[in-house]
């Protein structure tokens, strides 16, 4: 009688670590999901910065090249 109930008491305390562990990965799930989109949105504004540099650059090779031509 004492061993069932031993081991009623366990298999409960690992269900209640197993339910424990499911939340705690679901929390983690969630917060990365947060940062990959933070850092998707950082990723895409520094791309469209590096654009304009380049666009930037562009234009200043051209009016570089266009004075020295004169």
């Amino acid at each position: 009688m004492l061993i069932e109930i031993l081991s009623l008491a366990a298999a409960l305390e690992w269900i209640a670590l197993g339910v424990l562990v499911f939340f705690r990965l679901r929390s983690m799930r969630c917060r990365m999901d947060t940062l990959l989109d933070e850092m998707k949105e950082r990723i895409a504004d520094l791309e469209s910065r590096c654009a304009a540099l380049e666009v930037n650059a562009i234009t200043l090779l051209r009016q570089m090249s266009s004075t020295s031509t004169r």
